[in-house]
């Protein structure tokens, strides 16, 4: 804007700003002036009233022109002072349009203002309270090496010696722990003499656990195996037993068969006592060999596992005495006691 408080030859109308907050106009015959002394526009701007002298003038001046419109000359004069009103609205709508692009610009500018002394005070914040602060966190890290043994209670010894690696990461030097230097050097001392005492009675407990759970599974194994055996075994004896029943069931047969054969012969030749006799001794020869032929000894066994057997179950003596007793009979040992097949 144009400042001016001094007259000058050549000014058709001079103006004298007197108040430094106020908009004044001239007209300098070409082109309306702006006249104000003060030197900021945004103080102009932001009261209208700052403008009243300005559109005081000019209403004076557009209102009191003389301009005959039916004459060249009016027309003329009325186009011409059209044309310097018009300059005068762009010249005072340009300087009113800086100085709000210049207020909207102003907040961000306030805002960045406003973050470097928030930030540079918060920062001096945090160089005043750093030394607290660190203190404070070298306690709560003496508090979580403290904690760690609790933490592996009930673990197994894996899981314990993660514990072991977590505590090895705060082991600090002495620069580091300043003032709780010492307190960190027995807390961690502690905490690893807790955890290693825990780890190891978790290796224990688990080496034993696994001895006992194999221990167990060959039990369950032998156990299978003297199963298996004792049904092949008793399978055997029942199938030895079952041919020794058939075998004695055959020679009963084959012995009556022979005894009514003698009786026939008896009666058919009509020989004498003495005869019969010899005849009843034949006859008896001849069932003890149809008795006992090739099995003959199968069956004998047989005879004697079931007299073991009763012995062991009537008498209450135990197996071996039950054996000794009959190998003694057998052999004819025992007096008025003797083995009938």
């Amino acid at each position: 804007m144009a400042k001016t408080t001094k007259k000058t030859v050549e000014e058709a109308e001079v103006v004298e700003v007197v108040d430094n907050s106020t908009v004044d106009v001239k007209d300098t015959g070409k082109s309306f002036e702006i006249v104000t002394a003060c030197t900021d526009p945004e103080k102009l701007y932001l009261d209208k009233k700052n403008f009243t002298p300005l559109i005081e003038r000019v209403k004076g001046i557009a209102r009191g022109l003389v301009a005959d419109v039916h004459t060249d000359d009016g027309i003329k004069a009325r186009k011409e002072l059209n044309r310097k009103l018009a300059s005068l609205k762009t010249l005072l709508d340009n300087e009113g349009k800086k100085v709000s692009d210049e207020l909207r610009r102003k907040p961000s500018i306030i805002q960045d203002t406003r973050k470097t002394l928030r930030e540079t005070i918060e920062m001096l914040q945090d160089e005043v309270m750093a030394p607290i602060k660190a203190i404070e966190a070298r306690r709560e890290e003496l508090e979580i090496i403290a904690n760690l043994p609790g933490s592996a209670i009930g673990c197994d010894s894996a899981a314990i010696a993660q514990y072991l690696q977590i505590l090895d990461e705060h082991v600090h030097d002495e620069k580091y722990w300043d003032e709780s230097y010492r307190e960190s050097v027995d807390a961690i001392a502690e905490a690893r003499r807790q955890l290693t005492d825990m780890k190891d009675a978790a290796e224990k407990a688990e080496k034993e656990r696994k001895e006992l759970e194999e221990l167990r599974a060959r039990q369950v194994e032998f156990e299978r195996k003297a199963r298996e055996e004792a049904e092949a075994k008793q399978r055997e004896a029942e199938e030895q037993v079952r041919k020794a029943q058939e075998a004695a069931e055959q020679a009963k047969r084959e012995a009556e068969q022979a005894r009514q054969e003698a009786e026939a012969a008896k009666e058919a030749s009509g020989v004498i006592q003495g005869d019969i006799s010899a005849v009843k001794r034949d006859a008896e020869k001849t069932k003890a060999d149809m008795l006992f032929p090739d099995d003959k000894k199968m069956y004998k066994r047989t005879c004697n596992r079931e007299a073991l057997e009763d012995m062991t179950k009537c008498s209450g003596i135990t197996e071996d005495q039950a054996k000794a007793i009959i190998t003694a009979i057998v052999k004819n040992k025992v007096r008025h006691i003797f083995m009938m097949y």
